[in-house]
Formats: structure tokens, C-alpha cells, sequence
């Protein structure tokens, strides 16, 4: 009866092992061994039970051991596998030498976390922290919200066979202040300032089209309406105010871009632009100067370097201007330093800091002395992919010297897609 039920309960390594004990029976019955048999079946059956209690207290050691790593994954606020790894789920049931068993568990951790640290490696992808004020970043997510960042703000190109289309409208507030001279009521000549209010609105569409050897066409449509309100002084205490709009298309503008170095160890990728701004836009408009109407070529190289989940970015430019009707706007060059961060898988932030240098203004070949400008300004902004191919958006700017706009915001929605004739 025992033997029978040993058979019963025990799985394939027990049928082999009963096999190999009524094999012996019989071998032992051959060589007339028949009457020590009986003690000799005992002493397998005390054996085989020995190894299976063992057996039995390994299996139920994993099985706790398994449930206290999911407790503590729990806590942690991790994502536990979909199943179990192979050597949790299916146990060896092959039958283990004496010695095997204490060595597997003297080689097993002594605590839950050394038992998950050995037992599920996180993948090479995502990145772990538990430490206070720190949050888990999956790298392949914030690495797609970070790509469209960055090919927004011009650090990285469309790959071939993508295009986007990207709706955008800018707000910009103005106010600057120029000293005037006016007549007092005794007929004295007095110094006062006259004040310029300006807001500014562009809106449009800009267009990105992939293109092979790792280039980029870009277009670019606006337009521009600019409520203006000019206060000037009318004597020595009164003032007059005025109010004007003017409207007009923007300067179209049509771009090439090439990257022309790709990451290798500390150096970043370079992409270098050149970029065609026309004189589609008027320069007046009911009295109100639109700040385009002249044709300017552009030529710029862009860095990136990245460290994921943070970006680098860095931009020179430089910018000539082409005389028209006996005015020449000066040429401009610049530079832009800039850092984005994968802050959620879906979001990413940015700040950048960006100076332009205006030369003077030249009419009938003659320099307009103090036309010269200097245009500095911090820009931060979010950026969220809403759906499959879809990003918003939103950055503002605050003016750090007399030329730049006081403040403006930014609203950009890149819609992205493939093409349907590639």
C-alpha cells in the first residue's frame, strides 16, 4: 500500500523511480536475492521520500519567495511581469543529486530585493529609480515625444517618407518709449516720451517634408495683423493718442536642411539650413510698418547633443538682407542655447535662450545711426503629444532687453503623416 501510493502521488521522476525499483526486485529475485528484497525496497522508498520532502520544501520556499517579490514590486510601484520567468513557473522536477538542493538555496538571495535584482533584471530600456522625488521613465516613449520636440524647434530632421503640417499662431505685446520734444505753456522747449503699444499677431502654417540622404524641404505661410496704439504728447501736461491696424500675408519662406554629422562620442549631430525669406509681405499697411517686405538669406547650423532623457541644442545664424526701393534692413546674425527633458513618456519640457544682433539701418546708402538693435529673450515651453501623430505645442517668451518684445506665447500643433505618393 505504500508503495502503491508513493506511485500514485508522485510524478514522472516517481514512475522512473518505481520502474527502476521493481526492475531491481526482479534482478534481485534472479540472482536469489529474493529474501534480502524486501529490506533493501525499504531503504530506496525511505531515500526517495527524503528527497521529495526536500523537494516539496524547495518548491514551497520559491513559491513564497515569488509572492513576497510581487508584494514588494507593489509597493515600489512597479509593473510586474505578465508571467512568470521561466524558473519561477516550472520548476526542475528531474531528480537532484543529494547536495543539489542546499547548494540552490545557499546560492539563493537571503532577502526579497536581492531575490528580484537576481531573479528580473529590468530591461536595458527603461529606467528605474525609487528614490524619493524621482518617477520611472520609459525611454522609447519619452524618446518619440522628445523626437518631435525636437524636429519642431529644427534639431532634428523628418525621416523619409514623413511630412507635417503644422497650424501655428504667435502673440506678441510691445511697448517701447522714445523721448519727444514739445513746447510748454510759458513757450519753453520740454523733453517727454511718446509711447509706441504693439500686438502683434502671426499665424499660419508651417510645413516639413522628409526627404532622402537625411534632408528636410521646409515651407513656411504666415500672416500678420498688428493692432497698434501710438500715445504722444500734445503740450506739456495733455496727450494724443492714436489707433491703427494693419494686415498683410508674411514673408514666405522656403528651406532645405541636411544633417552633416551624425553623434560620435562627445561630438553632437550637426544640421546645417538654408532658408529663403521673400518679400511677399508689405511693409505698411494703413499706416502701420508690418516689419517684412524684404528678401533675406539665411544660412544656419544646429547641434544636438543628447544625454535621455535630456536634449542639448545649440544654433548660429546668420542672416543678409537685399536692398530694396533704396532701403536696406541690415544683416543679422545670432545664437540660441537650449535644453529639452523627457518629462513623461507623452511630454516633454524646454528653455532656451536666444540673441539676435541687427546691424544698422541703411537708406539711400546712408547708415541710420542707432538703428542698430539687440534682441534677447528666454523662452520655456511644453510640449504633449495628444494621439498617433499629433503634438501640441505651447512655449512663451519673456524679453530681456529694449529691442525684444515684451512677452509672447506660442500655439503649435504638428500634425503628422506619411506621404501618400513616397
Amino acid at each position: 500500500m505504500k508503495l502503491a501510493a508513493f506511485l500514485n502521488l508522485q510524478n514522472k521522476s516517481g514512475l522512473l523511480t518505481a520502474f527502476l525499483v521493481t526492475s531491481l526486485f526482479i534482478v534481485s529475485n534472479q540472482l536469489g536475492y529474493a529474501q534480502e528484497t524486501p529490506e533493501i525496497t525499504q531503504q530506496l522508498l525511505e531515500k526517495l521520500e527524503k528527497r521529495d520532502r526536500k523537494i516539496a520544501e524547495r518548491d514551497a520556499l520559491i513559491e513564497d519567495l515569488q509572492k513576497r517579490v510581487e508584494q514588494l514590486e507593489h509597493l515600489v510601484g512597479t509593473t510586474p511581469p505578465s508571467s512568470p520567468s521561466p524558473q519561477m513557473k516550472e520548476p526542475p522536477r528531474h531528480p537532484l543529486p543529494k547536495t543539489a538542493v542546499p547548494a540552490t538555496q545557499s546560492a539563493q538571495p537571503k532577502n526579497p530585493i536581492q531575490q528580484a535584482q537576481t531573479q528580473e533584471k529590468p530591461p536595458k530600456k527603461k529606467a528605474k529609480s525609487s528614490a524619493p522625488g524621482t518617477f520611472e521613465v520609459d525611454e522609447d516613449a519619452a524618446e518619440r515625444a522628445l523626437e518631435r520636440t525636437l524636429t519642431q524647434v529644427g534639431a532634428l530632421l523628418l525621416p523619409v517618407g514623413l511630412m507635417e503640417v503644422q497650424p501655428f499662431v504667435v502673440y506678441s505685446r510691445r511697448e517701447q518709449f522714445s523721448p519727444t520734444l514739445v513746447l510748454g505753456e510759458g513757450g519753453q522747449v520740454l523733453t517727454r516720451n511718446a509711447e509706441l503699444r504693439r500686438n502683434e499677431f502671426d499665424a499660419g502654417f508651417f510645413t516639413r517634408f522628409g526627404l532622402p540622404f537625411e534632408s528636410q524641404l521646409e515651407l513656411s505661410l504666415p500672416a500678420r495683423v498688428v493692432d497698434q496704439t501710438l500715445v504722444q504728447p500734445a503740450g506739456q501736461f495733455s496727450f494724443r493718442e492714436t489707433d491703427d491696424l494693419g494686415s498683410s500675408i508674411g514673408d514666405i519662406t522656403v528651406g532645405v536642411a541636411k544633417t552633416v554629422f551624425r553623434e560620435r562620442g562627445w561630438l553632437p549631430d550637426l544640421i546645417a539650413r538654408v532658408t529663403w525669406d521673400t518679400d511677399t509681405s508689405q511693409r505698411f499697411s494703413n499706416g502701420v510698418a508690418l516689419g517684412g517686405g524684404f528678401h533675406e538669406i539665411r544660412g544656419s547650423l544646429t547641434a544636438l547633443k543628447r544625454q535621455d532623457p535630456l536634449a542639448f541644442t545649440g544654433n548660429f545664424f546668420y542672416e543678409s538682407s537685399f536692398e530694396k526701393d533704396n532701403i536696406d534692413p541690415g544683416d543679422k546674425f545670432g545664437f540660441s542655447i537650449g535644453a529639452l527633458l523627457a518629462a513623461s513618456p507623452a511630454t516633454s519640457l524646454r528653455l532656451e535662450l536666444q540673441q539676435v544682433f541687427s546691424q544698422e539701418l541703411e537708406v539711400n546708402g546712408g547708415d541710420i545711426p542707432g538703428s542698430n538693435q539687440v534682441s534677447s529673450s528666454f523662452i520655456f515651453g511644453a510640449s504633449s503629444v495628444l494621439g498617433r501623430g499629433i503634438l501640441l505645442s505651447i512655449s512663451g517668451g519673456i524679453g530681456l532687453t529694449d529691442d525684444a518684445p515684451d512677452y509672447f506665447i506660442n500655439f503649435a500643433l504638428p500634425i503628422r503623416f506619411g506621404i501618400p505618393f513616397r
